[in-house]
Parts: structure tokens; C-alpha cells; sequence
């Protein structure tokens, strides 16, 4: 404030002086390591009782809490990508078959059934068919 005394001009602090007017505002927070706390007016807390709060709350949370609150919750481990024909490797499904065969040569025979294994390998989708030897069986039967 500027005020006229005689010939000079001075400025006044009102905040060093002590005329300071009386806020009708309650003063509602305190400050802790410079951060707010309110306190609440109405159970006429003070600001050791907010201190006091504030040091409770810090005790309760452990350190793996704190960094969750800091940097969110942790993001579940992620399975390492592998190709379909990793996983499937050396998998194989065998199956049992038969196969009927029309036989012209031999009037007293007019079909045949030959045995066969089936092997279908998952790494590549390939089927491979297989005819067990069958001992006495006067067919040419090739060995695999």
C-alpha cells in the first residue's frame, strides 16, 4: 500500500507488520515433505494428528505395495511365442486299418484284406501307411 507522509512515498508490508486481516477461511490443510494433508475441521484435528496419520499410513504399506501404487500392477509374464510345429514335434497318432483289394486272378478269391498301420505326423501334417509283415502270406512285402 501506498501511502503520502509528507514528501516521501514509501510501500508497506503488510505481512511483516502484523496488520494482516483475519482470513474468515479455516485453513484446512497442513503440510507434510511438502505435500497438502487436510485436516478435517470438523473432528478438530490438528496438524500432529495429521502427521501422526500420515507416518501410520506409510508404516502399513510394505514395499511391494508402494511400487504397485507407483507404477501400476504388474503385468503378467508373457509364454515365450512358439511355432506350431515346435510344439507338435515328434507327436505322432497311429492308427490301425485295413485295405480291401479286388482280386482278379484267383477264381476262388475275389477280394482281399491287407493290414495296415497309419501314422499321421502333427510337426508337418504327412500321413505315412505302413503294411506289417504277415509271415506265410505269399505276397511281396517290401521292409520299411
Amino acid at each position: 500500500m501506498m501511502t503520502g507522509r509528507g514528501t516521501k512515498n514509501h510501500i508497506t508490508d503488510r505481512t511483516k507488520s502484523g496488520r494482516m486481516p483475519k482470513s474468515r477461511i479455516p485453513e484446512t490443510l497442513s503440510y507434510s515433505k511438502g505435500v497438502p494433508v487436510a485436516k478435517d475441521p470438523g473432528c478438530g484435528g490438528s496438524a500432529r494428528e495429521a502427521m501422526a496419520l500420515l507416518k501410520s499410513q506409510n508404516g502399513v504399506l510394505n514395499k511391494d505395495r508402494l511400487v504397485e501404487l507407483t507404477y501400476g500392477p504388474k503385468r503378467p509374464d508373457i509364454e515365450a511365442f512358439t511355432p506350431h510345429w515346435a510344439k507338435m514335434d515328434s507327436k505322432v497318432l497311429c492308427f490301425d486299418g485295413i485295405i480291401k483289394e479286388t482280386i482278379d486272378d484267383w477264381p476262388s478269391e475275389t477280394d482281399r484284406i491287407r493290414y495296415v498301420k497309419v501314422y499321421y505326423y502333427l510337426e508337418n501334417d504327412t500321413l505315412r501307411v505302413v503294411e506289417p509283415e504277415t509271415a506265410n502270406s505269399m505276397l511281396c512285402q517290401v521292409h520299411s
